[in-house]
């Protein structure tokens, strides 16, 4: 069973990491294009199509940080396309995905006696790779 606790993510083409994330998640999907014809005996049947890919990352609102809301803002606003990296990099033996995508929401919350926070979504444009060390 992996356990995914360290599991980091990397955005911008200098390797820099979002910074105070408190979690993360990569979601993959398929679209399922309807085959279901007269001879399907009672049955939909599928087949798989575009595939597609999207990051989450919420993390607390850190002004010192190097690579944070800020920087998310002026990448939304200027539709910058970003790389990224998602998996466990900083071990021998881990592995990540990789590509690129836009960011395309950023949402900040300031709740009352709690710190700020927000999260970022990536939307993934093109094929996403995949690596592991060796």
């Amino acid at each position: 069973m992996a356990v995914l606790d360290g599991v980091n993510l990397l955005v911008s083409a200098d390797g820099t990491t979002y910074g105070c994330l408190t979690n993360n998640s990569i979601d993959f999907t398929s679209d399922m294009l309807d085959s279901t014809c007269k001879d399907s005996e009672g049955y939909k049947t599928f087949l798989p199509g575009e595939k597609n890919a999207t990051i989450t990352a919420d993390l607390l609102y850190n002004y010192d940080a190097t690579e944070g809301v800020a920087e998310a803002f002026a990448d939304l606003k200027a539709g910058t396309e970003i790389s990224w990296k998602w998996g466990d990099f900083d071990t021998s033996g881990g592995g990540y995905w990789y590509g690129n995508g836009y960011i395309s929401n950023l949402t900040i919350n300031a709740p009352k006696n709690e710190v700020a926070n927000a999260s970022i979504t990536i939307q993934v444009t093109g094929e996403v790779g995949t690596t592991t060390f060796t």
